[in-house]
C-alpha cells in the first residue's frame, strides 16, 4: 500500500493520505469524509484489496479556481451527468486549493470534452480537457533547458537537423 493508492475496504473505496512507517499504519479517507487507520500491509494480509494509484496511472486536469472540489460533473448536449468521487475522479489533497483532478481513464475523456466542477467557493467552474490528457507516467519526459544542452558555436547550425 502506498500513498495516494486507492482500496476497496469494509465495502467502501477509500484514499490513502499518509503511511506512518514507525506504526506500520496508514491514514485513509473515505468518500464520505469518514477517515481512519488501517495496519499498512493490510493489502497484502487480504483485508483490502488495491485498486489504483490515481496520481500515478489516471490523467489529471488542473483547477485553477480556489475552493474545495464538492462535485464534478460531465458536460453532454443532454446535460451534466455527475461523476462518483473515488470511482470516476479523485482530488490528491483536498486542503489544497486548486490543483489537480484525476479522472478515471475509463471515462474515455477527450478533448474538447468539459468537466463541470462545484466548490466551496459557490458558483461552479467549467475545464476543458486539454489536448495533451495523460497520466503522469504516459507524459513525455521534459526537454532539457538550454542551460543544460551543450554550447554551440556560430558553425553548428549548419549541421543541424532540427
Amino acid at each position: 500500500m502506498n500513498v495516494g493508492d486507492l482500496i476497496e475496504w469494509q465495502g467502501k473505496r477509500w484514499l490513502v493520505r499518509k503511511i506512518d512507517q514507525s506504526t506500520e499504519t496508514a491514514f485513509v479517507v473515505a468518500n464520505d469524509g469518514q477517515d481512519t487507520v488501517v495496519d499498512s500491509d493490510a493489502d497484502k494480509r487480504g483485508e483490502c484489496r488495491v485498486v489504483c494509484n490515481p496520481p500515478r496511472d489516471w490523467p489529471f486536469v488542473v483547477l485553477t479556481r480556489r475552493g474545495r472540489v464538492l462535485d464534478v460533473s460531465r458536460a453532454t448536449p443532454r446535460g451534466a451527468v455527475p461523476l462518483i468521487r473515488f470511482v470516476d475522479w479523485v482530488k490528491a489533497d483536498d486542503l489544497q486549493l486548486g490543483g489537480s483532478v484525476f479522472i478515471n481513464p475509463d471515462l474515455r475523456l477527450m478533448y474538447p470534452d468539459r468537466l463541470i466542477v462545484t466548490d466551496a467557493g459557490g458558483p461552479t467552474s467549467s475545464v476543458e480537457i486539454p489536448r495533451n490528457f495523460c497520466s503522469v507516467k504516459d507524459k513525455p519526459p521534459p526537454r532539457p533547458s538550454r542551460s543544460e544542452r551543450e554550447p554551440k558555436s556560430i558553425y553548428d547550425h549548419f549541421f543541424d537537423d532540427e
